[in-house]
């Protein structure tokens, strides 16, 4: 079931599908939000089609923005610029939502107590709240894990269902997951050979989980990880052996779940 709020302002959130419930039960979440100082993730997608996350907390509701402290970024070096389009996902009254906003400033001067002051960033206020888990598949950062590898391997040329004998197994780390696909990270620059489209067999276990997964990727973009000799992958998941597709993606959705209710008790 779905829950979403929305208020009279609209900057244009024609994918959600508000209710009637009142502008006052937007301003008292975000407004309590921002007295505790609750964090949010800001997801940020990239013209070549990666994923920028970066971690803030909510400081204080305007008239017309939310002020948070400066974002912490999961890859170094990297940014939201002004002007960009954000999706962001925050714990407000026990529930998880997500808003869309837009990076109005980024070094916005923000007032705390009175006297001490921060640099942080203006987020446009948003026109409603939605319930975080009505995205198709919802990310999920996994950096807060011990390291989660990922083992990648192009299937046989002739046979697509299988690898070859002696084919070459290229490992990397987890940076985030949702039950459509994930981000890797690989300690070198790729090589040309590997491109958009390009399917590997993955394998991977995840916390509090028993049993590996073993899913077929599809690359849909990759980037070189500024300040590092590293890249990052993506790759959204792609059915294979029908029965098992289906059971590794109900027991990767119950992770995601999981993971999510984690997080609500922890911010209570």
């Amino acid at each position: 079931m779905t829950t979403s709020v929305s208020v009279p302002w609209s900057p244009g959130l024609a994918s959600m599908q508000p209710t009637d419930t009142t502008s006052e039960t937007v301003d008292r979440l975000i407004r309590a939000g921002c007295a505790r100082n609750v964090p949010a993730e800001i997801h940020y997608e990239h013209r070549n089609g990666s994923i920028i996350t970066g971690r803030a907390r909510l400081l204080e509701l305007t008239e017309c923005q939310i002020l948070a402290d400066r974002p912490k970024y999961l890859d170094r070096g990297g940014s939201i610029p002004a002007g960009a389009s954000v999706t962001v996902h925050v714990s407000l009254g026990g529930s998880r939502y997500q808003f869309d906003s837009v990076i109005e400033e980024t070094d916005r001067s923000i007032s705390l107590g009175g006297r001490k002051k921060v640099r942080g960033i203006a987020l446009g206020r948003p026109s409603e709240l939605s319930d975080s888990q009505r995205r198709t598949c919802l990310r999920i950062s996994v950096v807060g894990y011990d390291p989660i590898t990922v083992a990648l391997v192009r299937p046989h040329p002739r046979l697509p269902n299988a690898c070859p004998v002696d084919a070459e197994i290229m490992k990397g780390r987890m940076h985030d997951l949702s039950v459509g696909g994930l981000a890797v990270l690989v300690d070198h620059r790729l090589p040309d050979t590997i491109r958009r489209g390009d399917h590997f067999f993955l394998t991977f276990a995840l916390p509090f989980v028993e049993e590996e997964f073993y899913m077929l990727g599809s690359m849909r973009h990759s980037r070189v990880v500024a300040g590092s000799g590293s890249s990052c992958m993506g790759l959204s998941f792609r059915p294979w052996c029908g029965r098992r597709f289906a059971h590794d993606q109900r027991r990767m959705s119950q992770f995601v779940v999981e993971h999510e209710r984690r997080l609500l008790r922890r911010r209570k």
